[in-house]
């Protein structure tokens, strides 16, 4: 593991005990002893990589399959039909 996703990892931790306990961040580092502006901006980036991501539904009793394709910046693209994930792969990297 490098040293970039052992940091991610750690900081991955603590953000999911900080929900798990219910606290709020400033509680949360000062009872572990974090620093305070570091661990927001990890809590954002986790928060706004939950809000980002990939989802598939059923389109009414239709059978049709709609996709979801949802950005941190709010975007969201969406199809129904097939998906074929080579071409995804390309599209998201190329939206990167």
């Amino acid at each position: 593991m490098s040293q970039q996703q052992s940091r991610r990892e750690f900081w991955r931790s603590h953000h999911q005990q900080c929900k798990a306990q219910r606290m709020t961040l400033n509680a949360y580092a000062e009872q572990e002893g974090l620093t305070l502006s570091v661990f927001y901006g990890w809590s954002k980036r986790f928060r706004q990589e939950r809000e980002s991501g990939f989802s598939r539904g059923q389109v009414g009793g239709s059978g049709r399959t709609e996709y979801r394709l949802h950005f941190p910046n709010g975007l969201v693209l969406g199809w129904n039909g097939d998906a074929d994930s080579q071409c995804l792969a390309l599209l998201v990297k190329s939206l990167a």
